[in-house]
């Protein structure tokens, strides 16, 4: 028996990354993530990117003619700025195409060569109930061994529960969910991410701190609590359902 996750039709690996005026950090994110991958044809990239924001949509452009990935673009108004910034994500995640769909950051940097090498290989029997359809991987962030931030996410526990998040914290929440099933684990230590601290100055980045007064508040308050535990429990009945199918055949 197989011992890797199983794979589909379509890309290994779909790039969830939403970006605004961030144009110089946007490329520099995505060439740490094409330059680095053994094979580009199976990264596809879904970008969101604010209809104002010219010089990003440009970047993007440039960045699909030199890679010769598959990155597509989603311009729309600003809306709420992070508020919204999990509808952007369960948006993207319905339109992906990847077995994994991985979160990541205009501000971060992938520093692992060969990554999607090790995102093909990565062990299936980590899993408990070796089931492909439920599970999560995390890549560790340089200075932060501890963090969950960006996620390698099955796409088929967004097909299970119709969305990864239901509010802006997406990483915090897709974590709290699987990690109490049982089915999240963390790669090697040689699997890094640099996530460095923006100058200060960043704007995108103060209105995004000024914002977590909010939604971090929501985060922890007992209808959100309610959603995470319902989301749990409907991927273990999952679980249960598919197991108890392998077990009959």
């Amino acid at each position: 028996m197989s011992d890797t996750f199983f794979r589909g039709a379509g890309p290994l690996i779909s790039i969830i990354l939403p970006s605004r005026g961030r144009s110089a950090h946007l490329l520099e994110s995505l060439r740490s993530l094409y330059s680095t991958a053994i094979d580009r044809s199976q990264l596809e990239f879904l970008l969101k990117i604010d209809e104002d924001d010219t010089e990003s949509q440009e970047v993007a452009k440039q960045a699909a003619q030199e890679s010769g990935c598959v990155i597509k673009m989603w311009t729309s108004p600003r809306g709420n700025g992070y508020r919204d910034f999990h509808h952007w994500i369960n948006s993207l995640a319905g339109v992906a195409e990847g077995d994994w769909l991985f979160l990541f950051n205009d501000d971060a940097r992938m520093k692992t060569q060969g990554w999607d090498y090790g995102v093909l290989n990565a062990p299936l029997s980590k899993v408990w109930h070796k089931l492909s359809e439920v599970c999560i991987v995390v890549i560790s962030t340089i200075g932060r061994p501890a963090a969950n931030e960006f996620p390698l996410i099955r796409r088929d526990i967004y097909k299970i529960l119709g969305h990864l998040s239901l509010n802006p914290h997406v990483d915090n929440w897709i974590h709290t969910v699987v990690f109490p099933l049982g089915c999240a684990y963390r790669f090697p230590e040689q699997f890094a991410i640099e996530h460095p601290t923006i100058d200060s100055e960043d704007v995108v980045r103060r209105e995004t701190m000024e914002a977590y007064q909010s939604t971090d508040i929501e985060y922890h308050s007992a209808p959100m609590i309610r959603a995470r535990l319902q989301d749990s429990l409907k991927l273990l009945d999952y679980i249960e359902k598919h197991m108890k199918g392998e077990n009959e055949n």
